[in-house]
């Protein structure tokens, strides 16, 4: 029988434990959190799978679970490999992009919370909510992109509505998105009055 030692590495991997891969996953999963962002803790934790096919019963998958210490929101589950190459070529890059998401959901969602609000004061009956929009910009060189706006509409007057883009650091949500939807609000409200 040949020691450990001298068994090739994928025979050294078949050999390994669930556990063992799982919780080395985990570990490379917390290296890599610490290094975007402090505050982003990881463990491991079960999901609920319903499969499609109806002739199959539900399954718990384990999965990395992160969640954020001091943004409120800022958390999300996500499945895993547990082969090497994973873990060197593509487990970073993953957690990367949904962090990268997941923080911008977060951020934009605090501007539409804080646009309810100011809406509000100026109109009861002004609504807000995010809407996604395709943008072309005017230099034609430039390609189309997608971006998020905020849609405002009136619940009584159907042509009292506009979209527009906003911001998501706390500076421009503190210091200039109230007077930015004012202004708009007074523009298209003379406007849909004449």
């Amino acid at each position: 029988m040949r020691s450990p030692e001298s068994l090739e590495p994928r025979e050294q991997n078949l050999n390994e434990s669930a556990e063992s891969r799982e919780q080395r996953v985990l570990e490379k999963a917390q290296e890599i959190a610490r290094i975007i962002d402090s505050d982003l803790g990881v463990q491991l934790g079960d999901r609920t799978v319903v499969p499609d096919d109806k002739s199959k019963g539900e399954y718990q998958k384990i999965c990395l679970v992160f969640l954020h210490s001091t943004i409120e929101g800022l958390e999300w589950s996500q499945e895993f490999e547990t082969d090497q190459d994973y873990l060197d070529n593509k487990l970073e890059e993953v957690i990367r992009r949904i962090y990268e998401r997941e923080l911008s959901e977060v951020k934009q969602r605090r501007v539409l919370e804080r646009a309810k609000e100011i809406a509000h004061k100026i109109d009861p009956d002004l609504e807000v909510k995010l809407k996604r929009v395709i943008t072309t910009p005017d230099d034609r060189s430039k390609t189309e992109y997608e971006a998020t706006d905020l849609w405002f509409f009136h619940a009584t007057r159907r042509n009292l509505t506009w979209s527009q883009e906003f911001k998501t650091d706390q500076a421009y949500i503190d210091n200039e998105l109230e007077g930015a939807i004012r202004r708009a609000y007074e523009y298209k409200n003379a406007k849909s009055n004449n």
